[in-house]
């Protein structure tokens, strides 16, 4: 059984790839994922996900957008290395408030929350927890400005 679940969840996790934008929304609820409505996920998304590992999850708000080659990191470490008995691995988990876009090639690592209306700048690596309404970009990705909460339409 156990083998049963870890095969349809690594072929769900393979649609995640494919294209269609409908067909990879449905494959991430499918794998449990918490998606709200009118959520774009571009083409090459990477998620480091078990499969067989229930602790991970992943929420992303309404109207998040992502660019293409987004990656998730969802769950990590050091396979059969004799590190893998140093390190310990708490619960990982990766929230995405609403109307935030992430631009080509951005990274987001474990345990992260991006605030809502964020804009995440092409190739950024997001390391630490983002506030509402934050322009952000760079390695590791920097606070670089600001969206004005007072131009958005309601």
């Amino acid at each position: 059984m156990k083998k049963a679940i870890w095969l349809y969840r690594k072929c769900l996790f393979g649609l995640t790839r494919a294209q269609g934008r409908k067909v990879r929304t449905w494959a991430m609820r499918k794998l449990g994922f918490q998606l709200g409505s009118d959520v774009y996920i571009g083409p090459g998304l990477t998620m480091t996900v078990g499969y067989a590992d229930t602790s991970i999850n992943l929420t992303l708000g309404d109207r998040v957008s992502f660019g293409p080659n987004v990656t998730l990191i969802l769950a990590t470490h050091p396979n059969n290395s004799k590190l893998h008995s140093y390190f310990t691995y708490p619960p990982r988990q990766i929230t995405i408030g609403n109307d935030t876009w992430l631009g080509a090639n951005v990274i987001v690592m474990p345990n992260i929350t991006i605030g809502k209306c964020c804009v995440i700048g092409a190739g950024a690596v997001v390391t630490h927890d983002v506030p509402d309404y934050a322009i952000m970009a760079g390695v590791p990705a920097k606070k670089i400005g600001e969206v004005d909460a007072s131009k958005l339409s309601e």
